[in-house]
């Protein structure tokens, strides 16, 4: 719990320590009077805050899962860091005046540019790692570039700065707002409000719930800093006097605050959850096999022991054994205890000699008694399967006669069809009543096959199926799946003549097993009634469907 706090406070108490020794080279700079001194000191602030960008962006690009929100963030670093460049060359190295003045209109470029940019890192949160921004969102773009151009070229229009008609030389001491400026700015705070409602919306986790009010603190700074910036502007010059340092410090503050409190996902957290894991023998190692983390019950494992088990897991001395699985940078070593497993082996191994010794006293006698049963258990299975499919070995019986005495090869082709279709039948009925035979609970897999090699023979009729067989489970009871073939092929038989189309579903409706076939036929499913009772039936105009519960109240 305190390396989980000292985490969360860890990144902020930098970006303050930063802030605050830029601030403290500013009022150095601002009160002495010894040459050079205060030139140093301003150059050091310069160089602290952009700094400071830099080192957030890379520690941004570690942080961030989502791709396409890391790309943003580290466009907003970038962004910073050009601004704090072009504000050093302003004040320290140019000194024409026009020159002064666009790189003045220069701000606006990443002052623009980032909150548009908070907009689309929010749409990007709580997304796949792969994800990519609709390409409508881009027409952003669009007014955000217009804006910058026209305030980059504002000498030729004076739309968003006025300077006055008679001033020798235009610069930032004389001059008024023109409509464009408020353009801007509206733009700007409609970007910002957006992409804060948009990460609430996006909101998560917990922990981010009970952290929300952070990414507010960066606008009220901002708030509290503009009214002293208006009204009191001596009282804040001395510290932080520059409205481009305090932009970029919202923004990175405002984008920090909203990784801290969850609104954007990050991979921190994930030490200490490593560190104090119980009940693992692990430890994560870099290339050269240095322990860089290592869970509480971990043992320690020589580097010779960690290399040999990177072929192949390791069986130690002391009975475990020992993986080396290879990572990004390093390996994960583990130990697993099978000294319970090794000696269970050993026993089995002294108790498995005796039984080959009773088992080999024992063998005469099984198998004369096994070669009994066979001839019993064929008998047996012989009965099962001639009672299950005899209806249907008696209707090939009367189409083959048919086919005999047909004369007309379209006839005959029909009949073939119609064996073809019992004889799908018949042969998996037969799998069916084996499979059972030997166990409860089949495969559904074996409905699915079923249904597809019939829906294959009722082709030969011209009638085009389709099935889906989803009991929940990937094992089902043998009886109920034998009970959803046999009332399939009922139906079937009884709309051989009239069908065109089917339809199978073997589904779970409110946790009762189902079965719903839906044809284009108006046959009289009278028989199909008498066989199941239990079944539904429903006619319209353009077909019928026949429903009926395989387990449940409703059930045979």
């Amino acid at each position: 719990m305190h390396r989980a706090k000292t985490e969360f406070y860890r990144m902020p108490a930098l970006f303050v320590g930063c802030i605050a020794a830029a601030v403290l080279c500013r009022a150095v700079s601002f009160v002495t009077d010894i040459p050079l001194v205060d030139k140093i000191f301003a150059f050091n602030r310069d160089c602290i805050y952009i700094g400071l960008f830099f080192v957030w962006g890379i520690t941004v690009n570690r942080r961030i899962m989502q791709v396409q929100a890391r790309r943003l963030l580290n466009i907003v670093a970038g962004l910073c860091v050009f601004w704090m460049i072009v504000r050093e060359f302003k004040f320290r190295f140019v000194l024409d005046v026009d020159v002064i003045r666009f790189l003045w209109y220069v701000y606006y470029i990443p002052l623009l540019l980032t909150p548009l940019l908070a907009l689309l890192i929010s749409v990007s949160l709580d997304r796949a790692e792969d994800y990519r921004l609709p390409k409508r969102l881009y027409a952003l773009f669009i007014p955000t570039a217009a804006l910058i151009l026209l305030v980059l070229t504002n000498d030729l229009h004076q739309m968003a700065f006025r300077f006055p008609k008679t001033a020798a030389v235009w610069s930032e001491s004389d001059y008024t707002y023109g409509w464009l400026y408020y353009a801007v700015t509206g733009w700007i705070y409609l970007s910002a409000v957006l992409s804060f409602i948009v990460m609430l919306t996006r909101l998560r986790s917990s922990k981010g719930k009970r952290r929300l009010w952070l990414p507010l603190l960066p606008f009220g700074i901002a708030l509290v800093y503009g009214s002293l910036y208006a009204f009191r502007p001596e009282a804040i010059s001395p510290f932080i006097g520059d409205l481009s340092v305090v932009f970029c410090l919202v923004f990175t503050g405002y984008f920090e605050c909203c990784i801290q409190c969850g609104l954007i996902h990050s991979n921190v957290g994930y030490t200490d959850a490593f560190l104090a894991s119980t009940g693992i023998s692990a430890q994560i190692c870099d290339a050269d096999y240095r322990v860089v983390y290592r869970a509480s019950s971990a043992e320690d494992i020589s580097v010779s022991e960690m290399k040999r088990a990177e072929s192949a897991p390791l069986i130690t001395d002391d009975k475990k054994i020992l993986h080396n699985l290879p990572v990004s940078g390093g390996h994960a070593v583990w130990t697993e205890d099978v000294s319970a497993l090794l000696e269970m082996r050993e026993m089995l191994e002294f108790r498995g000699e005796e039984l080959r010794e009773k088992n080999a006293l024992l063998t005469m006698e099984y198998e004369k008694e096994a070669q009994h049963k066979k001839v019993e258990e064929q008998n047996r299975l012989y009965d099962l399967l001639q009672s299950k499919t005899q209806t249907q070995l008696n209707k090939v019986d009367l189409l083959v006669k048919a086919y005999q005495s047909a004369a007309d090869d379209a006839e005959k082709r029909r009949i073939l069809a119609q064996i073809v279709i019992l004889g799908s039948y018949i042969k998996r009925r037969k799998n069916f009543v084996l499979t059972v035979d030997e166990g409860a609970v089949i495969p559904e897999a074996m409905l699915s096959s079923a249904l597809s090699e019939s829906m294959r023979s009722l082709g030969l009729l011209g009638i085009r199926g389709s099935f889906l067989v989803d009991c929940g489970a990937e094992n089902q009871s043998g009886s109920l799946l034998m009970t959803a073939y046999d009332f399939f092929e009922c139906v079937m038989e009884e709309a051989l003549a009239s069908s065109h189309y089917l339809n199978v579903r073997v589904c779970r409706v409110n946790g009762v097993l189902r079965e719903s076939i839906l044809l284009d036929s108006k046959a009289d499913f009278s028989a199909v009634k008498r066989e199941y009772p239990a079944v539904q039936i429903c006619t319209e105009e353009d077909g019928t469907q026949l429903v009926y519960s395989l387990e449940g109240r409703d059930a045979p």
